[in-house]
């Protein structure tokens, strides 16, 4: 039966359905940027969310708000899942084809350890500023998402070495587990390179297959990417429809901590460049 619940269903389903139009036009007629159409998406979001509240009431949650919610979060799981699924082969094709490129098992180990030494430091300090903006900012998850209260455990260091090796590789695979798959993909790079030495014959098959396979998963990647604008405007709104007044503020804050977040870390980014002898104005 056709109800006034169901035509608000519909309605503002129809209403969801102009606002993914817009955020269409906004790159194919006005030529917006990547980032533009992100930030635009964002406050479209909170404010549909917001809109959805006012017209569902209680209902937000459940009845007829969360039937809207259910369909709109559908595209948002899509957009997630999407970016969940690539994770693991982008990380396992870029590192054996990066260490594919390298000209012996000697200088793959020696620029290897340089990486990730350098990557180490990096992370350290990027971590550090993650958890001074946090504290500056008063960020918490309370009202972003639905979790209950767990006592965090330290993570054993030994447990942890143990488990950068993989007792089975899909299974590091399909559950995104991301250090396991850099331990394999290592390996994998470095096998690769002894094969090519004992048989010459077969570098040039192994190099193509993994260039065009590493030209793949970025092409993948960037398709999905260009999805994130349609994907943040539904995450915020099905967000924005169950949260409160308090989501908005959180979110905003949020916000605002990440960008001045990334500024520290361009900064130290050009730091290091200035360090390793490239000037700053040219990074």
């Amino acid at each position: 039966m056709f109800t006034i619940e169901t035509f608000k269903v519909i309605a503002a389903l129809a209403v969801f359905a102009l606002a993914l139009a817009a955020l269409t036009a906004t790159r194919r007629v006005w030529r917006l940027s990547f980032t533009a159409r992100t930030l635009i998406a964002l406050i479209a979001g909170a404010a549909f969310g917001v809109a959805l509240q006012l017209v569902f009431g209680p209902e937000t949650k459940a009845g007829a708000g969360g039937e809207v919610r259910k369909w709109i979060n559908i595209i948002a799981q899509l957009f997630v899942k999407s970016l969940q699924m690539l994770v693991a082969p982008l990380v396992l094709i870029s590192i054996i084809n990066a260490v594919n490129k390298f000209s012996s098992q000697k200088e793959g180990i020696k620029k290897a350890l340089r990486v990730i030494g350098f990557l180490l430091g990096t992370t350290a300090i990027s971590a550090v500023i993650a958890i001074v903006f946090t504290r500056v900012f008063n960020l918490s998850a309370r009202d972003l998402i639905e979790y209950s209260a767990q006592e965090s455990k330290t993570p054993d260091v030994a447990a942890t070495l143990l488990n950068l090796i993989p007792n089975n590789l899909f299974a590091a695979l399909s559950s995104n587990a991301v250090l396991p798959v850099v331990f394999f993909a290592a390996l994998a790079g470095f096998v690769t390179l002894a094969l090519k030495k004992e048989r010459p014959e077969i570098a040039d098959p192994i190099d193509r297959s993994l260039s065009f396979a590493h030209d793949f998963v970025l092409k993948a990647a960037g398709i999905i990417i260009d999805f994130t604008p349609y994907g943040i405007l539904a995450i915020i709104t099905v967000r924005a429809a169950s949260g409160s007044g308090a989501f908005i503020i959180q979110l905003g804050l949020i916000i605002a901590a990440c960008f001045a977040a990334l500024a520290a870390v361009f900064v130290l980014h050009l730091g290091i460049a200035a360090v390793m002898g490239t000037a700053p104005a040219a990074f």
